[in-house]
């Protein structure tokens, strides 16, 4: 070979280098995007890369556009794909999901089988050939399926609960139960297991074992619409815990109402009826599902769509806040404020925004400017929070925290805000000294109880008898004998940290117990 000719093999050779490179930085770079939530921007990097590795780019692609909800887009990029049978295994699967989701489920079985019938040892296959057909209510051969691709080297505990279900259904269910049993055992989190378990221990009459691996799950995922739904019609036949049955049995109808209006709107975007109310509305509703990374796609991104409105800008600003980007949110209510400057909803979540970006300034310019407009209680927590991050003194904070208190004495939040405040300023004397007087007014309230306590175990260090500590404790375990179907967990997070404090590890974490599932039956409180 020439010199020039080696030399243009060595240039071609750093190209690829370096072309591979660029590669896998467009693929990481798409994969955090899709981690934060940003699919959009997903799909703005991996389009233009897509001929270079279809293979890579494909499967990746498609998910950012099932995030995003571009429905139109991934039909494009399926029919533009469509792979022969011998393409790689991520495409296949990829593109078989897409079309099984589309309801396409017999152009995506015989997509599988194609290609099984090349590569019948292919246990990522066989894998994704085992769900399809367990989805499809097959459940011999999606058993036969898993086994196979076990025999591949597939994990079996990947497939367990999968093969569980499949031989409950296929009345094998002792063989079933031992599997499961295993499976929840090595993986206590499994919460498709664990409900799988309960519902064998309720089909046999065990309802004790089903109410305890139900609590487990709500434990674990306290918005589990299946397991609130369960354990809810178990617990309101016993009338000691029917009350509490029929909170659980709210919840999830509260959770699967809004999951069915979810799945309604969002068929009518993959069908074209697409509108700006719809997009807002599906936003929240997702927000409100604890999904915000899907509310943030559902809403659009800026950078795709410079004209979008302010109440979408307004809904990617909430989503951005719940995934922990405040400084992104902040650009969004800007701009949203711009175009609606009347808006004082709006003018409020920009000062919360901008306290959490540490702007107390601006925060007080916002402040100013919807007082009186928007809900007093949260207008005041805001208030607080921006006269303690400039520094102001107690005097300053103490009325408005008191003042909320005395209109509402079963405000926790504004109770544990005064407990911190106190602390922070050095004024638990002062902080005991308003609470006895609000408990006094209000003899059968949990706050003023619960402020009283927490301040006395945080100063407890400085003075404060410990005898003092134990009457608190004893008056707030009374108050829940008196209440035994009230959800406070942090009345529960109270006692762990009292008992933490004093070494007792077996009561903390019994403690901590009670507040999970208090928190199950309450619902998370941060949404």
């Amino acid at each position: 070979m020439t010199p020039v000719l080696l030399l243009f093999s060595f240039l071609a050779g750093l190209s690829a280098i370096d072309d591979g490179s660029a590669l896998e930085s467009t693929l990481e770079r798409a994969r955090a995007a899709l981690a934060a939530g940003r699919s959009d921007a997903a799909v703005a990097l991996l389009v233009p890369r897509l001929e270079d590795d279809r293979a890579a780019i494909g499967p990746l692609l498609l998910e950012a556009f099932r995030r995003s909800q571009r429905f139109d887009e991934g039909r494009a990029l399926v029919a533009r794909l469509d792979p022969p049978a011998e393409a790689g295994t991520p495409l296949i699967i990829a593109i078989a999901q897409w079309e099984a989701e589309e309801g396409w489920v017999r152009r995506a079985t015989k997509r599988l089988d194609a290609t099984l019938a090349l590569r019948p040892e292919d246990g990522e296959l066989r894998a994704a050939h085992a769900r399809l057909c367990r989805a499809l209510g097959d459940p011999r051969s999606a058993l036969a399926s898993a086994d196979r691709a076990i025999a591949a080297g597939i994990d079996p505990g990947e497939l367990a609960w999968l093969r569980g279900g499949a031989l409950i259904e296929l009345g094998r269910g002792e063989e079933a139960d031992v599997l499961l049993g295993a499976l929840v055992k090595a993986n206590p989190g499994h919460v498709g297991a664990r409900l799988t378990v309960a519902r064998r221990a309720r089909a046999g009459g065990d309802h004790t074992a089903a109410v305890e691996q139900l609590w487990e799950i709500l434990e674990l995922a306290p918005d589990h619409a299946a397991a609130l739904g369960e354990i809810g019609s178990l617990l309101v036949r016993d009338p000691n815990t029917r009350l509490v049955g029929v909170r659980l049995l709210s919840r999830f109808r509260t959770i699967r109402d809004r999951r069915e209006r979810i799945e309604r709107l969002t068929r009518e975007r993959r069908e074209g009826r697409d509108t700006r109310e719809l997009r807002v509305e599906l936003s929240r509703l997702y927000r409100a599902d604890d999904r915000p990374a899907v509310a943030l796609s559902t809403a659009g991104f800026p950078e795709s769509d410079g004209d979008r409105p302010a109440d979408l800008l307004a809904e990617s600003a909430r989503a951005l806040r719940m995934l922990g980007d405040p400084r992104a949110a902040l650009e969004r209510y800007v701009v949203a404020l711009r175009m609606e400057s009347s808006r004082a909803d709006l003018r409020l979540e920009l000062a919360e925004t901008l306290l959490a970006v540490d702007d107390p300034h601006g925060a007080g310019t916002a402040l100013e400017r919807c007082s009186g407009e928007v809900d007093s209680r949260r207008w005041r927590l805001a208030e607080v929070e921006r006269c303690a991050r400039l520094g102001l003194p107690w005097e300053r904070i103490a009325p408005l925290l008191l003042g909320l208190l005395r209109e509402d004495p079963t405000d926790l939040e504004a109770t544990l805000a005064l407990v911190d405040a106190a602390l922070a300023f050095e004024h638990a004397a002062s902080a005991r000294v308003e609470f006895e007087a609000i408990r006094a007014e209000h003899p059968t309230a949990l706050a003023p109880r619960l402020g009283l306590a927490w301040i006395t175990l945080e100063s407890s260090a400085r003075g404060v008898a410990d005898t003092v500590l134990e009457a608190l404790s004893g008056e707030l375990r009374d108050w829940v004998v008196a209440h035994p179907d009230a959800d406070r967990p942090e009345l529960w997070h109270w006692f762990a940290a009292l008992h933490e404090g004093r070494g007792e590890i077996a009561k903390a974490e019994s403690a901590r117990h009670s507040m999970r599932r208090a928190r199950a039956i309450a619902g998370p409180s941060d949404r």
